[in-house]
């Protein structure tokens, strides 16, 4: 077991203590509840017990036969964190208590199927766009359990998955689909920078900083065909502010939650905006259109503040941008949703930019549309 802070020390040994006397409990009511699942083998050995194989037999005696269930699944998952180094299901943890979503672990029915059949979307999409005259650039995201593979402890990368990014990107490029590939690049600076926020699924600040220079630094280079008048943005820090990851509601630590390590992250509070000389200008208008010559389209990679990654395009693109990205749904039905949207077919973009997480790549989507009905 790995070492903690004290101050986790301190917490985790209350709670030990506080579980102890559930622990007599459950050791009284273990024939009950061993009768009550009987389609549960019991451990052969002591090993059993220390990997967890009980420990969902222990944590249902608790909520189900005591008064007090919130406290005892505070203290459940205080105690599980503490002897077995598990949340609840949905997340993996690592070393030094960094947390990955089990979407990036999970093999998929059917994965290449799904795979070939987002692929060939993609592929749709760009024939779509093309016939309206907008460029489609793909940002393939790499998974978080990928770039800090040196952070998964006792975990490890999936063998299948790991050839999907590459093929992908390969893929893109034998197509004729402008990609940029963000791998190497943020395998490179994963030592020097956090490009992942450690509590949550998503990257950091600085990781959607990198990203946003990377697309700037190919359109510039690449896509310098497609003219749109440039407009000078910065971004400045305007604090900091607490954010309390998305997979901590994995780890319930309960009362105590506020523990350094268990609380979140503070990240900084960015404000991308006009230049003042562009702001003095303002009332000029700036596009014949008046419609952002670029779209962001994309999950919450791209949708969710906390990342200024719509900030970062505009200060890198020198452009305002129209964020079409949507936090409740995948890359895939984001981009169906889109284009069925009067707004695109009335003033379609010249460049639009698809942000896709690597771990979606492999999953199901019904994605019949007017333009795709191609059949899974």
């Amino acid at each position: 077991m790995k070492l903690l802070s004290n101050e986790k020390n301190i917490a985790l040994c209350i709670s030990g203590q506080f579980m102890l006397v559930f622990l007599m409990v459950s050791a009284f009511l273990a024939g009950f509840a061993v009768h009550k699942c009987r389609n549960m083998a019991a451990p052969a050995d002591i090993k059993s017990l220390t990997e967890g194989e009980w420990s969902a037999l222990y944590e249902e005696v608790f909520n189900k036969s005591l008064h007090i269930h919130d406290p005892s699944k505070d203290g459940w998952g205080s105690l599980n964190y503490a002897l077995f180094h598990e949340g609840n299901e949905g997340v993996l943890i690592g070393d030094d208590d960094w947390l990955f979503t089990t979407e990036e672990f999970e093999l998929q029915q059917q994965w290449k199927e799904n795979y070939r059949y987002n692929t060939d979307f993609i592929l749709a999409v760009r024939s779509y766009l093309k016939a309206a005259g907008t460029e489609l650039l793909v940002v393939p995201v790499p998974s978080k359990a990928r770039i800090y593979e040196d952070k998964l402890g006792r975990y490890d990368y999936p063998e299948y998955k790991r050839g999907i990014y590459a093929d992908f990107v390969g893929n893109m490029k034998a197509s004729g689909i402008p990609v940029v590939d963000l791998l190497n690049a943020f395998k490179k600076n994963s030592a020097a920078e956090t490009l992942f926020v450690k509590t949550d699924t998503h990257w950091s600040p600085e990781g959607s900083h990198l990203a946003a220079r990377m697309i700037g630094e190919y359109v510039e280079k690449s896509l310098s065909r497609i003219p749109y008048q440039k407009v000078e943005f910065v971004t400045h820090m305007e604090g900091e502010v607490f954010h309390k990851g998305d997979l901590l509601r994995y780890v319930p630590m309960g009362s105590w939650e506020k523990v350094p390590g268990f609380d979140g992250v503070r990240l900084a509070k960015l404000e991308t905006s006009k230049a003042a000389e562009e702001q003095a200008e303002s009332q000029n208008v700036l596009f014949s259109d008046e419609t952002p010559p670029i779209t962001l389209v994309g999950t919450s990679y791209s949708a969710n503040p906390a990342w200024n990654f719509e900030g970062f395009l505009k200060e890198s693109l020198q452009s305002d941008i129209l964020n079409a990205a949507d936090e409740g749904l995948g890359p895939f039905e984001t981009m169906k949703k889109y284009l069925g949207n009067k707004a695109y077919k009335t003033a379609p973009p010249k460049i639009l930019i698809w942000e896709i997480p690597e771990r979606y790549l492999s999953f199901s989507y019904d994605l019949k549309s007017d333009f795709y009905n191609k059949e899974s």
